[in-house]
């Protein structure tokens, strides 16, 4: 089948542009340290260093594009929701779509698919009190 063979999607989604970018952000924070060890909690540089992205890189990509009325979509591991709920409510007040990005960041492929279950199923009910949207389709790590 050819490009040119394929139906049209219902009404004009690119409302008349020529092209359409889509942005997502990856809000990772601690997560993927804290999956490799609790004892990075003791590792401040490292701990700073992964906190950097919800205490200031979300809130200057926020901004710019709020400048822009762009809209995005942030992925959140159920990890970084728990321990920043004011960045994700953040995102969400600034009408953002915000995703499960797993609960703790591990890989899930190369894990059995119990511990795949134990990563995901109770993730999607934390994260579902914490940002208090719907949830449609997690994007795992």
């Amino acid at each position: 089948m050819m490009d040119t063979d394929r139906l049209p999607a219902a009404g004009d989604w690119r409302q008349g542009a020529a092209a359409v970018a889509v942005l997502s952000f990856d809000v990772d924070a601690e997560a993927p340290i804290l999956a490799e060890g609790a004892h990075y909690t003791e590792d401040l540089p490292t701990m700073s260093h992964q906190a950097y992205g919800p205490r200031v890189g979300v809130p200057r990509i926020l901004e710019l594009l709020a400048a822009h009325e762009i809209e995005g979509t942030f992925f959140v591991p159920g990890v970084t929701a728990e321990r920043w709920p004011g960045t994700v409510e953040e995102i969400l007040q600034s009408g953002h779509e915000v995703a499960l990005h797993g609960h703790s960041h591990r890989v899930l492929p190369g894990i059995s698919e119990s511990e795949q279950r134990r990563e995901s199923l109770p993730a999607l009910a934390n994260f579902r009190e914490f940002t208090a949207c719907k949830l449609w389709l997690p994007y795992p790590p």
